[in-house]
């Protein structure tokens, strides 16, 4: 995201942007943002929304990892791992997994828990334990051979990357072009398939706050 907003100011030289990174929802007209990505159901029926693609989530481990503590084939396998939990996600210890074909809050196992994902995934990659992440995310890591996903029968569907506004936002010049210009930019690529091995791609989420 940030590089491709990094082309749009060049683009637009009488445009500046607040940029903010964030693992929480915003209000929109309470925190004075302009224009947000969410990933996930949209709940705001007052928004204008643009989707923009589609993100999975995974569990993946190390190859070593895996050699040592088996690989999970079945949900219940999980109670048998150690497993790094993105605290942000979700206020538990569950990952939202899919079991007898219907989406259940499977409670883990904590061996580290961390409120970025960067960091349980520098944990999965070090051989620590399972992580639970978007596609995307780990998507280099797949690609270099130092995270394998698994479960893949047990995944959810792909949750919508939506941009999103208030109505008046819309009638801003600046705000438009920007929504275009992620339109334009962001529908085509993938966050949903993980690679094969020498096949990565990269990505974030924002929420941006443009001005005069």
């Amino acid at each position: 995201m940030l590089p491709l907003l990094a082309e749009f100011l060049a683009a637009h030289p009488r445009i500046t942007i607040d940029v903010t990174l964030l693992d929480r929802q915003v209000n929109l007209v309470e925190e004075g943002i302009d224009l947000a990505i969410r990933i996930g159901a949209m709940e705001d029926s007052g928004l204008i929304v643009r989707k923009l693609g589609s993100l999975r989530w995974v569990v993946s481990g190390s190859p070593a990892y895996l050699n040592r503590r088996g690989t999970p084939k079945r949900i219940s396998d999980l109670s048998e791992h150690d497993c790094l939990v993105y605290s942000q996600q979700n206020t538990g210890s569950a990952w939202r997994l899919l079991d007898r074909g219907k989406q259940a809050s499977i409670r883990v196992p904590v061996r580290m828990r961390s409120n970025t994902l960067d960091g349980v995934i520098a944990g999965a990659v070090a051989g620590t334990g399972l992580v639970y992440a978007p596609a995307w995310q780990i998507a280099e890591h797949v690609a270099a051979g130092k995270l394998q996903v698994v479960l893949r029968n047990h995944e959810l569907p792909p949750l919508s990357i939506n941009a999103v506004l208030t109505h008046n936002k819309l009638l801003s010049g600046k705000v438009r072009a920007l929504l275009d210009f992620l339109v334009e930019n962001l529908a085509s690529k993938d966050f949903d398939t993980v690679p094969a091995f020498g096949k990565a791609r990269t990505g974030r989420a924002l929420a941006a706050r443009t001005h005069k």
